[in-house]
């Protein structure tokens, strides 16, 4: 398969950059916004005809600071606004004009992502404070906060829910099934992933009880078993078969519910070992996992979600954004590199069922070389990892976002550290794997492992079912970083992006097989 990917326009108008786009769920939309603190909405003019959008409307006046997402409500209705000024905006449109109807607060600080649930009964939240907010969406434009939750230990970049769970499913206990294409998917009830500086996703769903209370069912990449540094994007694919994250690391992982264990990267610990499962299942470790052994919250442990393919060596720098199209068959990722790049699998592979196991890598990949001290895996760097480091550089006035991608530019082993309470500040990152000597305990595994990403990122592989880079907008790509992409809802041959140049870029693409 070959992708063509072809400039079809270019959106200007925002003064600084952009951070975030989304269509709206009819795709008659897309709203964009930024850090000069507005929200812009774009219509296809002739209207149902994409070669050629305009502005149609501002939103501004509300929000302080950077804007940082932008989210429509399940019936296109609504838009939620997520801010570094601590506050969430809702806007509808009263007498043609939009308008802001209702003000969400909460947060102590930036405010990094907002997602409507499926079925609009719920709107999540989160932001640098390491909280996720649930909101119940109530008559008359109120919101109810129902729980809060605070597992991840550092900021949290991102909230995606699963695209098969209601309400309704969760309160009434059963499971919700829908068909898209071939495929049938099970889910039981509401379930939400959140994406976090400290290096894991973790699962969330409400308690079956009935009561209000969420509680985290799995966390991804928990004790080194997925990324090895932020994780800032994360998308379901529209069957809810498959979970795609992409991070500092450099690389996208693709999760897959019950699917087998990842092989293993050339040396360490297999992924998705058996205590591994136990962890991410949500407690009593040591316990093996059968079919119909039910976890904490009525969660299924046999059906955990697994990483099942690992993309790395196709990006350079931090990777920022991760969508799939429509059919579920191509994935897009924007990055550091200032590329779009579109990645897709053979048409023999497609998850009618997620229980298949992982596939051979598609290239070899040679062992990495070992290293007694943290500063072998650092040569560059003359103060070596077990000084303090200037993690951040130039500070950004919004909310210090913009500091950690100086940090992405690093060699991945001065960015890893042991992760916890207190151990993240804006503006360094301490080294405590070692006092001047060797390395040892967890800072040396954690160390060989951001070693061995950072060999493997230097060639290119796709391990798990095979997958292959099939496009890369390197010749009209964007000037600056790619901070966000996403595919028209209706139409797969529409794919946009926003960067930190301040523009929006459509592409067409063209499929040839």
């Amino acid at each position: 398969m070959h992708v063509k990917v072809n400039p079809l326009q270019t959106l200007s108008g925002h003064e600084q950059r952009v951070w975030h786009i989304s269509f709206s769920p009819k795709g008659d939309m897309l709203a964009s916004c930024g850090g000069d603190r507005t929200v812009r909405l774009w219509v296809p003019s002739p209207a149902g005809q994409y070669d050629k959008w305009t502005c149609s409307a501002i939103l501004e006046h509300f929000h302080t600071k950077t804007i940082r997402q932008v989210c429509w409500s399940p019936d296109g209705s609504r838009l939620a606004t997520a801010s570094f000024d601590s506050h969430v905006a809702v806007w509808e449109v009263s007498g043609g004009t939009w308008e802001q109807v209702a003000e969400l607060e909460g947060h102590e600080n930036e405010v990094k992502g907002v997602a409507w649930s499926p079925d609009g009964a719920y709107l999540a939240t989160c932001g640098r404070d390491r909280s996720i907010w649930i909101w119940e969406s109530l008559p008359g434009h109120e919101f109810e906060c129902v729980d809060v939750k605070q597992g991840h230990s550092q900021d949290i970049k991102c909230v995606a829910w699963h695209p098969l769970t209601s309400l309704a499913d969760t309160k009434n206990g059963s499971k919700n099934t829908k068909e898209i294409g071939s495929v049938a998917n099970k889910e039981e009830g509401l379930l939400l992933v959140s994406a976090s500086y400290d290096d894991t996703l973790k699962l969330w769903r409400p308690e079956d009880d009935g009561s209000d209370e969420w509680s985290c069912v799995q966390t991804l990449g928990a004790a080194g078993q997925g990324h090895q540094s932020t994780v800032w994007s994360a998308a379901f694919d529209p069957n809810g078969g498959r979970l795609a994250s992409c991070s500092d690391d450099c690389t996208v992982r693709i999760w897959s519910r019950g699917g087998g264990g990842s092989k293993r990267l050339g040396g360490g610990e297999a992924e998705g070992g058996a205590a591994a499962e136990d962890e991410a299942a949500g407690g009593d470790e040591g316990k093996s996992m059968s079919e119909g052994d039910v976890g904490p919250y009525g969660f299924d442990r046999s059906k955990v979600w697994k990483c099942t393919a690992v993309l790395s060596g196709f990006h350079e720098r931090t990777i920022y954004s991760v969508a799939w199209n429509r059919s579920g068959k191509l994935l897009a990722t924007g990055d550091g590199d200032n590329h779009v790049k579109i990645f897709a699998q053979p048409d023999d592979w497609y998850p009618e069922s997620t229980d298949r196991p992982i596939s051979s890598m598609r290239t070899k990949v040679p062992e990495a070389p070992s290293t007694g001290c943290c500063r072998e895996s650092s040569p560059s760097s003359a103060a070596g990892c077990c000084q303090d480091q200037d993690k951040k550089g130039k500070a950004d006035a919004e909310g210090m976002e913009k500091e950690e991608r100086e940090t992405n530019r690093m060699e991945y082993s001065t960015s890893t550290t042991e992760i916890g309470e207190g151990a993240h500040n804006d503006s360094k990152q301490q080294h405590t794997c070692c006092g001047g000597g060797a390395c040892s305990g967890t800072g040396q595994a954690q160390l060989n492992a951001a070693q061995q990403v950072k060999y493997l990122s230097n060639n290119k592989y796709s391990m798990g079912p095979e997958w292959e880079l099939v496009s890369d907008s390197k010749a009209a790509g964007h000037a600056q970083d790619v901070n966000c992409v996403t595919w028209h809802p209706n139409n797969d041959n529409l794919l946009a992006s926003a960067g930190d140049d301040g523009l929006i870029k459509l592409w067409r693409i063209e499929v040839e097989l």
